[in-house]
């Protein structure tokens, strides 16, 4: 039986039958949108809190190079910063005239290639050298950019401010009358021109456990002070601007330069850009301690008691 022959389509109705129409269209976008801003977050968190995890790794690599520095040098530790003296004996390394070395420069011969990193001569324009000092451990955090502007600069980023601040309060006791520290020189430098104070070497035996070696930091030194009888902890400077570090004295009580929401929240500025608000931040860094362990500290509390040994 012959079957009857299948009515013919109208022209195109198959391909209009096939296509989105401009509502289901709009529809697909909207829920793209919806999908994006609400992976975005959840992406940032976990690039984040891995970029914690390596800046604390980095802090422990550190910290082992701290250990093999003081079994070649009878347990002492490297100052902060060492001016050499006399100035007319300044040597040349990478090609530079140094009148000063960094803790990282005494501790670069454990975990790099480069056995001179001379941070203090990386601000002459020196690029290459430069770059080379970032490619290390020194400069581990990726949550760290630098610091920008500054009279002396690479690529508008300041060669001394590599996010790790040696804790050059190794003699600080409990007992420390509020809004005071203990005479910094004690462990920050070796020479009698930094605010005509000389300093010593500090000693492995002086970090305990409990005692911060190297903190994250939005200086290259380790400023604080302690707090007043209202023991009030002032707001986080604002490192990328290059005026921050007039903003507040290093001698005002509650002052520090740990850079507390480096793993959190930053919260928005005040004060003409120069400090970040303490509402609405969430603090998250990273402390490596005496023993050679690395903490995460959720308080700004916990970091200064790791300088001071008590709470501010």
């Amino acid at each position: 039986m012959a079957t009857s022959p299948r009515p013919a389509e109208p022209c195109g109705s198959s391909a209009r039958s096939k296509a989105f129409t401009l509502i289901e269209l709009l529809v697909v976008i909207g829920i793209i949108a919806v999908l994006i801003s609400v992976l975005l977050p959840v992406l940032g968190s976990a690039r984040r809190a891995a970029n914690a995890v390596k800046c604390g790794a980095a802090l422990k690599e550190i910290g082992n190079s701290f250990k093999l520095y003081s079994i070649d040098n009878k347990n002492a530790y490297p100052v902060a910063k060492w001016y050499i003296q006399p100035v007319s004996a300044d040597p040349v390394i990478n090609g530079q005239t140094v009148q000063a070395l960094y803790w990282q420069d005494f501790l670069c011969k454990y975990v790099t290639k480069n056995q001179n990193l001379n941070s203090a001569g990386l601000g002459a324009g020196n690029a290459s050298a430069f770059a080379l000092a970032r490619a290390s451990i020194f400069w581990g955090c990726p949550e760290w950019q630098g610091r920008y502007g500054g009279t002396i600069a690479v690529d508008g980023t300041s060669p001394y401010e590599n996010g790790y601040s040696l804790n050059i309060w190794p003699t600080w006791k409990p007992t420390t009358a509020l809004g005071t520290h203990p005479p910094y020189a004690q462990s920050a430098m070796d020479d009698a021109v930094q605010n005509n104070m000389k300093g010593v070497w500090p000693k492995l035996t002086q970090y305990s456990a409990s005692r911060c070696l190297v903190m994250e930091s939005n200086l290259w030194l380790l400023v604080t002070c302690g707090t007043d009888a209202t023991h009030k902890v002032l707001p986080e400077l604002n490192c990328s601007n290059p005026g921050f570090s007039g903003a507040i004295g290093f001698d005002t009580a509650g002052y520090n330069s740990i850079d507390r929401y480096r793993h959190g929240k930053y919260p928005y500025l005040t004060n003409n850009g120069l400090t970040f608000s303490v509402p609405g931040g969430r603090v998250k860094f990273n402390i490596l301690y005496g023993d050679g362990h690395v903490g995460e500290a959720l308080s700004i509390d916990e970091g200064m008691r790791s300088i001071q040994m008590r709470d501010p």
